[in-house]
């Protein structure tokens, strides 16, 4: 006799005969596979400074490469690590691991070789990813411009061409959006706010939600096997927390158990990760001043990398040389509205990221552009505009009218441009403009004169 299967028990054995039909090397817990995957995104986008498009094009390289598995041998031997390092490739990621206190078997230990590959010896490949366009087109040529160039595998062409399908399908479901992902979901400082109900079901509730709430409660010393998946084993060790913490033990995480299990301590919850203590400050300077800008964190073995952003630059450039705490140079007349920020890494390779710090300009005071005189007719409206450079700028126009010594002060006309109404009076009037700056400095404009039109005799 036949029994109808549950459709848990089945899903169950599904995913064990994937599991158990993959090569040895392949095999990879879905849970790291996913956590992993949120770690790349996050260091691509909030520590390298990519956006959405080059971090998945990135991602769906590394997807082909090792499933995001830091610890995948292949070649023969020959490569391992998340982007498959190779032979020399891999050897110098290794030395420059243990020569900076990393680990090059974690995640962590191999992105920051990334960022130093990238730095230093792949600076036009890094430059590129940070030009892309924040786009589905944007995400296929990353991939493509990644895996041509960077990872260079056998037939290049035809799996570049795939590697950016695969990018452009993520970045449509990512929606475009640049999200700092363990912001959202923090797996080593533990924040995400409760979005659901979870309990188990005909179909196992499944996502990182769960997984979040699994690991908390690992770290929290109760057994439980951290897969994403809401199932009888996670629902038997959210109602044993629920029985040692009053509330009612029915295995349903709901928001009273959410916010229990959230701020529960115990030994395994991490602490003493590096943390910002003090942001950059903002400046306001003259092109050719020193500038300084200085982090404070807290943490063992710290390093320090500084990012520079130009105004209306959409992405993040290394900021090459300046690695220590605090960090001067000279600025120039490109510098206003740049933004720096500071990337602050532990020994064990966690990171925080400082706010951003602005740079203004007080720029010399000075007219870039004349008001022009023009010829009009009683009843015209005409325009006068000065354009000046300078911080803070207000602006007074004066008008002296023919035959008139002096300059009056043309009331309520206080822009850049301003208009007004021809009258008879006006043949032969001047106006010009006085721009004042925020530290009281004056500069006058040219005066620019209104002269009738000839009028035509009929008849």
């Amino acid at each position: 006799m036949k029994t109808k299967m549950k459709k848990p028990a089945a899903a169950l054995i599904v995913v064990i005969l994937m599991f158990t039909m993959m090569p040895q090397a392949t095999v990879f817990a879905a849970a790291n596979r996913i956590r992993n995957e949120v770690l790349v995104y996050d260091f691509l986008v909030g520590k390298l400074g990519l956006n959405t498009a080059a971090a998945c094009g990135i991602l769906a390289n590394i997807e082909c490469e090792s499933d995001f598995d830091p610890l995948l041998v292949s070649d023969g031997g020959h490569s391992l690590g998340l982007v498959q390092w190779n032979t020399g490739r891999k050897t110098a990621m290794i030395n420059y691991c243990n020569n900076n206190g990393y680990n090059y078997k974690t995640v962590a230990g191999q992105l920051q070789y990334l960022k130093y590959d990238l730095t230093v010896n792949y600076k036009d490949i890094y430059n590129y990813m940070l030009k892309v366009e924040n786009s589905k087109s944007g995400a296929y040529e990353a991939a493509y411009h990644w895996c041509f160039y960077f990872e260079r595998p056998a037939n290049k062409a035809a799996k570049s061409v795939q590697r950016g399908n695969l990018a452009r399908g993520r970045y449509s479901a990512q929606g475009g959006k640049v999200i700092n992902t363990t912001s959202a979901f923090d797996f080593d400082n533990y924040r995400i706010g409760f979005t659901r109900t979870l309990k188990v079901s005909s179909e196992y509730m499944k996502g990182l939600d769960v997984m979040y709430i699994q690991i908390r409660l690992g770290k929290l010393g109760y057994a439980i096997d951290i897969d994403g998946y809401y199932g009888k084993g996670t629902a038997a060790a959210v109602r044993q927390f629920q029985s040692g913490h009053g509330l009612d033990a029915d295995g349903i995480c709901g928001k009273l158990t959410w916010d229990a299990i959230v701020s529960a301590s115990g030994s395994g919850l991490s602490s003493g990760s590096v943390a910002i203590t003090s942001h950059p400050a903002s400046v306001t300077v003259t092109s050719g001043d020193s500038v300084r800008f200085t982090v404070k964190a807290t943490g063992s073995g710290l390093k320090y990398q500084w990012y520079y952003r130009k105004a209306g630059a959409s992405g993040w450039s290394l900021w090459e040389n300046h690695t220590t705490a605090s960090t001067a140079a000279v600025s120039n007349d490109t510098w206003n509205g740049m933004q720096v920020k500071c990337v602050v890494t532990d020994g064990s390779g966690k990171t925080a990221e400082s706010k951003a710090a602005t740079v203004t300009l007080k720029l010399p005071l000075s007219i870039i552009s004349q008001p022009a005189s023009v010829t009009a007719n009683v009843g015209d409206v005409v325009r006068f505009t000065v354009k000046a450079r300078g911080t803070g700028l207000k602006y007074q126009w004066y008008y002296k009218k023919s035959g008139a010594s002096e300059w009056s002060k043309w009331n309520d006309h206080i822009t850049a441009t301003t208009t007004a109404t021809v009258n008879g009076t006006w043949n032969g009037i001047q106006l010009r403009c006085v721009v004042t700056d925020a530290g009281g400095s004056k500069v006058t404009s040219k005066s620019a004169t209104v002269t009738f039109a000839s009028v035509v005799a009929v008849g």
